[in-house]
């Protein structure tokens, strides 16, 4: 099963000592929420029916990122600091709240040029100085 889904995951792991079935777990779960990806945990049948005595680690708990406190300072040093900074603005623009003027006002900040990416002209007003256009078309 493991070389069926290699391809479709972003982590795998098999569980070879039934009493490591919660660490290895949450590390899966850590993979698959850090990379945004699907991960697999393959058990072999011959666990599936054994009852065992387990201690639970604690859970996975990551920011999630971007948005997070963490992530958002790390990104305002990040662009404060380029030399050459470009916005790529899309889908996440147009659904947040004040989306479009936030990042007006970041582009005029940096004094960045924003690019809209694919099917979302829409995320950044063509009509604005600093608006590049869109990405993504022949």
């Amino acid at each position: 099963q493991m070389a069926m889904f290699r391809d479709c995951v972003c982590y795998q792991e098999e569980v070879r000592d039934p009493s490591r079935i919660p660490e290895v777990l949450n590390r899966v779960i850590e993979k698959a929420i850090r990379l945004s990806a699907p991960a697999q945990i393959n058990i072999p049948r011959d666990m599936w029916t054994q009852v065992i005595e387990v201690e639970l680690p604690a859970g996975v708990n990551l920011e999630r990122s971007p948005g997070g406190p963490k992530s958002v300072a790390a990104a305002a040093e990040l662009l404060s600091e380029a030399k050459f900074p470009v916005i790529l603005n899309g889908a996440g623009v147009i659904l947040s709240e004040g989306g479009i003027e936030s990042s007006k006002k970041l582009a005029e900040r940096l004094s960045a040029p924003v690019c809209c990416n694919y099917q979302h002209n829409d995320a950044f007003p063509g009509e604005h100085p600093l608006s590049a256009g869109p990405l993504g078309y022949n």
